[in-house]
């Protein structure tokens, strides 16, 4: 059975969750994951459970996991197939939240910004055998 209890939200339960999250990040990821967590994790709205589904406005989004779309929201590197559980969920609550700009990734400002469920409009790449990556401009 799921746990939908939140996490527990008194600061040492708060700071060791958000530490367990972080650890999991990259190295340079950690400081902007820290500061979304802790920006998430003060507001009442938006929470999630022992087995990391997110809950926002009390409704707990099945299957997602708060460590892919915190990575997600940090990854500068656009997808091309956006296939994250919760996501469209997630970049509402960054919006409603005003989570600051330069701690997301373009592609999930973009996304809050142009009101995108998990539609992108990321210029397509081809990487080249040679190593480059190029960008296809019409």
């Amino acid at each position: 059975m799921k746990n939908d209890k939140p996490q527990d939200l008194t600061e040492d339960g708060v700071n060791a969750n958000v530490s367990k999250i972080i650890s999991m990040l990259k190295p340079k990821q950690q400081k902007r994951g820290e500061a979304i967590l802790s920006l998430l994790v003060r507001n009442k709205t938006f929470s999630w459970n022992n087995d990391g589904e997110i809950l926002y406005m009390e409704e707990r989004i099945e299957r997602s996991h708060i460590l892919d779309l915190i990575s997600f929201a940090l990854n500068p590197f656009p997808s091309k197939r956006i296939n994250i559980v919760g996501l469209s969920t997630f970049v509402q609550a960054l919006k409603d939240l005003n989570i600051p700009q330069n701690l997301l990734s373009q592609q999930v400002y973009n996304m809050m910004v142009n009101e995108h469920s998990q539609e992108t409009t990321a210029a397509p790449v081809e990487i080249k055998n040679d190593g480059w990556i190029r960008f296809k401009y019409d």
